[in-house]
């Protein structure tokens, strides 16, 4: 192996990593933005019962991020990822025709349940493949898989929905099942790789003294603020740009596309930033650039604000990931950022479920719905940015009075390292 490539089994872990994030995310999660409009136009569903079905995936992927990990230590990782792949495949079928409302409410759960699951069982477990330099490079890899499913269901999805929702839907399974079969390759390959490294981390760990557990909290509650702005441009965002500005469905469905350019270079751009600034700037920086974002269409609707906006939301998302999972690898031991990251991915997840099923019920029965959405979701973001900050600055105040109580960290991203160092250091 050259030092800047891939063994076998580490190619293998960012080959199944890029697969479960293409057919757990962005086909199972991104893919129904694009045919909810059509939904409502060829009159599958109400514009209620369409909110309520996005909503629904959220809700699940919620349900499957906590229960994810506990359910594979008992039933077997492999077991249980081929198993959540074959059922999202399975419910592009199911949601093929138009079959009444309960299950097909049903069908959208489970696509999210499972997606979660490989979203959160797939890329840790593949990326302790990985050398530790190479981490920051596998992961960003891992996540454009995001992307590629947005760009697939902003090209593909929109041209067949628009003539036959059914052939929408069957093209997704067909893709799906060929990154299932791409799974099922290299997922056991990655896995059973002797002598990998155990925690993903996107950065060497620091020093293991303890660190208050207010600025954890503070890191969690952030991007459970990230979970709620997330929630407009992923689930409204093509409905909203055709029924709410009167977008062609061509127009929109660029826009989707570029939400999904977005996605795939964010976390290459996130990991160079990411050396140079400190993951805790960033992450103030980022939920202040998103929550910016979501908000401009309602200052500005030109093509340029709704470009600007699909393109930096769609960075973000996958983009703040890293960022709050490099910002975890900082505040934790070695052995300690699988639950903080744990934590945090449970957060969101919960957050995100509860903002859709909110903002669903927003969308159908509150005048003006649609634009209040994105008002929350731009405001919740900017919020997050001040929780962090605020929070991070308390933390480097408490540390320059009480050096000997707050860890010291020779990092970018904390404001108090040139202050102090611990007196083992000294």
């Amino acid at each position: 192996m050259i030092a800047t490539g891939f063994n076998r089994a580490a190619l293998a872990g960012v080959t199944a990593g890029m697969a479960a994030t293409f057919l757990g995310v962005g086909l199972a999660r991104f893919a129904y933005t694009a045919i909810l409009p059509e939904l409502i136009q060829q009159e599958w569903f109400s514009e209620a019962e369409a909110a309520y079905l996005g909503a629904a995936n959220l809700i699940g992927y919620a349900a499957g991020a906590l229960l994810a990990v506990p359910v594979a230590r008992r039933l077997g990782t492999v077991a249980i990822v081929l198993a959540c792949g074959f059922l999202v495949v399975l419910s592009f079928i199911a949601c093929a025709w138009p079959i009444a409302f309960s299950p097909y409410l049903i069908a959208r759960a489970i696509s999210g349940l499972c997606g979660a699951a490989l979203m959160v069982l797939v890329p840790s477990a593949a990326l302790t493949a990985l050398q530790p330099g190479q981490r920051a490079k596998g992961a960003s890899l891992v996540f454009t898989g995001v992307g590629l499913g947005i760009l697939i269901s902003a090209t593909m999805v929109p041209l067949l929905a628009h003539d036959n929702l059914s052939h929408a839907w069957l093209a997704l399974t067909a893709t799906g099942a060929l990154a299932l079969w791409l799974l099922t390759r290299t997922f056991a390959a990655a896995i059973e790789a002797p002598g990998g490294p155990a925690p993903a981390r996107l950065q060497t760990p620091p020093t293991t003294v303890p660190v208050s557990p207010w600025l954890i909290a503070s890191v969690a509650l952030a991007y459970a603020m990230d979970a709620i702005g997330f929630v407009p441009h992923t689930l409204f965002w093509v409905d909203y740009l055709q029924r709410e500005l009167g977008l062609s469905v061509g127009a929109s469905a660029l826009h989707w596309g570029l939400f999904g350019v977005g996605a795939m270079c964010g976390p290459f751009v996130i990991a160079r930033l990411g050396r140079q600034f400190g993951w805790h700037t960033l992450l103030v920086g980022a939920l202040a650039v998103k929550g910016g974002a979501v908000l401009l269409p309602l200052v500005n609707a030109n093509v340029v604000s709704l470009a600007l906006s699909s393109v930096l939301v769609g960075a973000l998302v996958p983009g703040l990931v890293a960022i709050v999972s490099g910002r975890m690898s900082e505040l934790a031991t070695a052995t300690g950022h699988a639950r903080l990251w744990g934590l945090a991915t449970a957060t969101f997840a919960c957050a995100q479920g509860l903002a859709a099923a909110l903002f669903a019920w927003f969308y159908d029965n509150v005048d003006n719905g649609a634009n209040l959405i994105f008002a929350i979701g731009g405001g919740a973001l900017l919020a997050g940015a001040l929780i962090a900050e605020s929070f991070h600055r308390r933390h480097a105040v408490r540390a320059v009075e009480f050096p000997d109580g707050v860890p010291a960290r020779r990092n970018a991203s904390s404001t108090c390292v040139t202050t102090y160092r611990n007196r083992g250091q000294q």
